[in-house]
């Protein structure tokens, strides 16, 4: 078992959609609807769906990234960003070994490592992030 910051964002290949274990940075919350409400993981069992919005990350270079239709599930271990999710909308990744680069419009806008088997995203203020909690009435 690895022990993971739950305010770290990863990119992931394997997932359908993007996943936070909290709601910080979460904007336009609203409960799921019909096939939304419930998700299944990789061990072949559900875990419920609680609320789903627009996630406003801050990367390390200044850039806003906006992860449309993010699922807040308070069980998961991490964050995911799901990387096909963001291609239609002008993003492309360069991987090499051991760290990767996000492109916007053929600008670099984020870069990191790869940690555990994941990269790991860079955002600013990362104390920030460690600190926030956010209290909402869903």
């Amino acid at each position: 078992m690895v022990s993971v910051n739950i305010n770290t964002w990863w990119i992931d290949f394997g997932s359908i959609i993007h996943i936070a274990n909290s709601l910080q940075g979460i904007q336009n919350l609203r409960k799921p609807v019909g096939s939304e409400q419930s998700i299944l993981l990789g061990n072949k069992l559900g875990s419920p769906m609680e609320a789903n919005g627009t996630c406003i990350l801050t990367l390390s270079s200044g850039f806003i990234l906006k992860l449309e239709m993010t699922f807040y599930l308070p069980n998961f271990s991490r964050n995911l960003i799901f990387v096909s999710k963001l291609v239609p909308f002008g993003y492309c990744f360069n991987f090499k070994d051991t760290s990767f680069e996000l492109f916007y419009n053929s600008e670099c806008v984020g870069n990191d490592i790869l940690s555990d088997g994941l990269y790991l995203l860079g955002l600013q203020n990362y104390v920030i992030y460690i600190s926030m909690h956010i209290q909402t009435g869903i």
